[in-house]
């Protein structure tokens, strides 16, 4: 890209970076596929999609109401009615679940401050999201140069914890999050 259009366009050029870690994480987990239903659950994410996904897929929207969902927030990890929709899902259907690198940093430090085994969980679960790399004040940003709206409440007292070692330990959500996976890939 030259140089003058980044300068004047500094919203496109942080959106480049989101979307390239988006498809990134994708390539890497290798779950898109041609002629794929993707059920997404909120507008955000049928936004990146539209300009990501590439192969010829059928998008879905879902209601909150139709897998009980009152947040967007690390408690869509243990929603019984999102385990039974992915029971019964096909083979070649896939949802995308409105989870941050946030959510996945507060359930590895809830984990182990009280000791549970919900990485098992997840793991069973086949739970993705567009999003898993993307922080909240990125996504924050984003919403607000695009206009579009924040489906994500941070107002538990775990995540402002996790707000507060970033901000005086920078990088510590993403080190978090590589935690996590190194976790999930050699202990799991």
């Amino acid at each position: 890209m030259d140089i003058l259009q980044i300068q004047s366009n500094p919203n496109r050029q942080f959106l480049n970076i989101i979307e390239k870690r988006i498809r990134k994480n994708l390539r890497s987990k290798d779950i898109l596929h041609k002629d794929q239903t993707i059920y997404v659950i909120d507008q955000l994410t049928i936004f990146f999609l539209k300009r990501i996904v590439t192969l010829p897929v059928n998008i879905v929207q879902l209601s909150k109401k139709e897998l009980n969902i009152k947040e967007y927030n690390c408690s869509i990890f243990s929603n019984k009615e999102i385990r039974v929709f992915i029971k019964k899902m096909k083979k070649n259907e896939i949802l995308f679940l409105p989870l941050l690198l946030d959510d996945y940093c507060a359930l590895f430090l809830q984990s182990h401050f009280a000791n549970q085994k919900i990485y098992q969980q997840i793991k069973k679960q086949h739970l993705h999201s567009l999003f898993e790399t993307i922080t909240y004040e990125e996504i924050k940003v984003i919403t607000e140069r695009f206009n579009l709206k924040v489906p994500f409440n941070r107002e538990d007292d775990l995540y402002s914890f996790l707000d507060a070692l970033e901000a005086r330990f920078h990088g510590t959500k993403h080190a978090l999050y590589n935690s996590l996976q190194f976790y999930k890939k050699n202990i799991m």
